[in-house]
This record gives C-alpha cells, structure tokens and sequence, in this order.
C-alpha cells in the first residue's frame, strides 16, 4: 500500500469513530506492507457510512475484511447500503512479525461504486 496524503493529514482528534477505523486500517496496512487495504477491525452501525466516506477521500477503491465476528453478516450488509461491491473471496499475506509468524488470512473483497 503505498502512502497516502489524506491519511497522512488525518487529524488525531475530532473525527468520527469510523473514519478513525479507516485510518487504522491504513495504517495497518501500510506497516504489513500489505498491497490493499486490510479492515480488522468490526464496524459498528454507526461507524459505517464515516468509514466509506473516509475511503472515498482517500480514494481507495477497494478493501478486505479479515474480521471473522459475529455481526460480520451485518456489517456486510450496511457496506453494501453505503456503496461498497462485495467482489468475492481474498487472501491476505502477513509477513511474519516480532510477535507473529507469517500467514495467509481469508477475507472478504469489497470495491467502492
């Protein structure tokens, strides 16, 4: 993932809890050296429409969920509600870290109509 200016620019303070989650997510990415961007974490309801708004500023078109919750089917849903694609199924390579081994993490494909 290569860097990105509205994130980089992103305020530490002040923003909505989704839009935080975005930032995150980025910042996940980015240090994983991950080639898109990677959501672990769940959104809530009302984190959703700040998270794809967020994306949208950024210009990101598509991201993966490697969040295996319960409330997963929900979430899916209300991404679909703010205009996200599910695409299909994607992996994710982790490289091995201080504190984990390397590894290979399903997850769900969305793109931004």
């Amino acid at each position: 993932m290569k860097e990105n200016k509205y994130f980089t620019n992103l305020p530490e303070s002040g923003e909505a809890s989704g839009t935080y989650k975005a930032l995150w997510a980025y910042r996940h990415s980015l240090s994983m050296k991950l080639d898109e961007l990677e959501l672990t974490d769940f959104l809530w309801k009302n984190e959703v429409k700040d998270f794809v708004q967020a994306l949208r500023k950024a210009e990101i078109k598509s991201f993966i969920i490697t969040n295996h919750s319960t409330g997963l089917m929900e979430m899916m849903h209300l991404l679909s509600e703010n205009g996200c694609v599910l695409t299909g199924l994607a992996n994710v390579p982790r490289p091995e870290t201080p504190f984990s081994d390397e590894e290979v993490v399903n997850g769900v494909r969305f793109t931004l109509s």
